[in-house]
């Protein structure tokens, strides 16, 4: 997107260049492999313009590996330079454009080479810079392993620094005016192009864009044809999972007397093992078959087991007589399992029974019928977490993501959200601040135990806290 926009901005510029003037005078500095030539040497030769590229590297490998990646273009110079040095006196005060993509950040003074940049320049002139903006942990991770991502020593914490730093910076290295791109998206903030004049005054700078609205989700005129295209979906995926039916499985099911055998995945989860509780319980089911991805070593019945302790999760030997726990890989034929496991010979009860049910509503909406603001339960929360109750300040949501983002804790033990920071940054709010509201109608009407639910109480949620710090989450 970025590069786009400064070809562009070019584009724009040369259609309202006069003729007759002399060559347009472009100097990229710090070029590395030329992605930003590729841009621009096609966009200047589409144009026809009357141009003289110089394409400088402080490499100079890299300047002649860009003369054969190049060498089609009959504008393009080259030359071997360092952004930390002065120009060539040949190029003091020639150049219309001065083209940098990610590269002024890896020098050791900001306002030093923006000195030896602006004197490349004529007085009209202005320089185009990409420059990441926003620190981005991956790409610490990357270019950390840099000489130049730790070249600094004027006094920043980091090479990357915001848009108003990098003005003050280019203003105290002589540049008139100084602006920047702009959107309404988070990826806009990541990475800007900035433009800062040679020469003149300064002036207020653009006005944020726009944002635009966004498009309209697909809706049904009614329940009945939602439900018609849901129930179409179900019937295609799950087809070839229809229950068995025939003479045979009626005989078993006419047998009242006969137990369940239940399978159970992921018997490991939160779902998982207080399913393997309820079931293990009830006096007609004889076995209880758990199937769980493999572990870290332990054997299965210590993992189940050790499952079942971490949440809290009590059977007692009756229930655990009949559990029978297998770890395998079910994302293959057959959940994995061996030929004996597979054809049920192994842990199939001596009968089965099937547990008949009255025809049930295909949707349903599991959620909290009441809604309650997240302000007040935040004030909870602190409290009952020791963060000092109402006096303390609530961080905007938009800022403790980004500081999730940015912390160097790791995520497993002291950061926990920042496994979850894609899906905060980008549905929480949607999803859990009003934005979706899921219809909660049918659901009440069918579970007495729905319709009664209330809002989640300061009782609740000094509970849920206490449980975390029980179960050694919270310290």
């Amino acid at each position: 997107m970025s590069y786009h926009q400064m070809a562009a901005c070019v584009e724009d510029l040369v259609s309202q260049l006069p003729s007759g003037q002399g060559p347009l005078r472009i100097l990229e500095i710090g070029a590395g492999t030329g992605g930003t030539t590729l841009y621009m040497a096609p966009l200047l030769e589409r144009l026809g313009v009357d141009v003289e590229y110089t394409f400088a590297n402080i490499s100079p490998s890299m300047v002649t590996a860009a003369r054969k990646k190049f060498k089609r273009y009959p504008f393009m110079k080259y030359l071997a330079h360092d952004i930390e040095k002065p120009v060539p006196v040949e190029l003091l005060g020639t150049q219309h454009i001065v083209f940098t993509s990610n590269a002024v950040h890896a020098t050791h003074e900001l306002v030093k080479s923006g000195v030896n940049i602006r004197n490349a320049l004529r007085p009209d002139g202005f320089l185009m810079m990409l420059e990441m903006t926003k620190i981005v942990p991956f790409v610490d991770i990357i270019f950390g392993l840099l000489e130049g991502w730790w070249l600094f020593d004027d006094g920043r914490k980091h090479a990357i620094i915001s848009p108003n730093e990098w003005e003050t910076a280019l203003h105290s290295a002589g540049f008139g005016h100084v602006d920047w791109s702009d959107g309404n998206h988070a990826e806009n903030k990541i990475q800007k192009v900035i433009i800062a004049m040679a020469s003149g005054p300064t002036h207020d700078r653009l006005p944020m864009p726009n944002c635009a609205k966004p498009t309209a989700a697909e809706t049904y005129p009614d329940l009945a044809t939602r439900e018609r295209d849901i129930s179409a979906y179900v019937q295609k995926y799950s087809a070839g999972f229809e229950a068995p039916t025939g003479p045979a499985v009626d005989s078993v099911i006419a047998q009242g007397d006969v137990k369940q055998c239940i399978l159970i995945t992921g018997a490991t989860g939160s779902l998982g093992t207080h399913l393997v509780k309820e079931f293990s319980e009830r006096e007609d089911v004889e076995a209880v078959i758990c199937i769980n991805r493999r572990g870290d070593g332990s054997t299965p019945t210590a993992r189940q087991m050790k499952a079942l302790a971490f949440r809290g999760v009590v059977i007692d030997e009756e229930a655990r007589s009949k559990l029978r726990i297998i770890e395998t890989d079910s994302h293959r034929p057959n959940l994995g399992l061996g030929e004996d496991e597979g054809s049920g010979r192994s842990f199939r009860p001596s009968a089965t029974s099937s547990i008949s049910h009255g025809k049930s509503q295909p949707i349903y909406h599991i959620d909290n019928p009441v809604q309650q603001p997240w302000r007040a339960m935040s004030l909870t929360l602190t409290r009952d977490l020791d963060l000092g109750g109402s006096a303390i300040a609530l961080v905007p949501f938009d800022e403790w993501v980004a500081r999730v983002r940015r912390s160097p804790l790791a995520p497993d033990t002291d950061n926990p959200a920042a496994r979850l920071v894609d899906f905060l940054d980008g549905h929480f709010r949607r999803m859990s601040c009003g934005g979706l509201v899921l219809d909660t109608a049918k659901a009440c009407r069918d579970s007495a135990a729905l319709a009664v639910v209330g809002p989640v109480s300061d009782e609740v949620a000094r509970r849920y806290v206490a449980a975390w710090r029980d179960a050694g989450f919270l310290h």
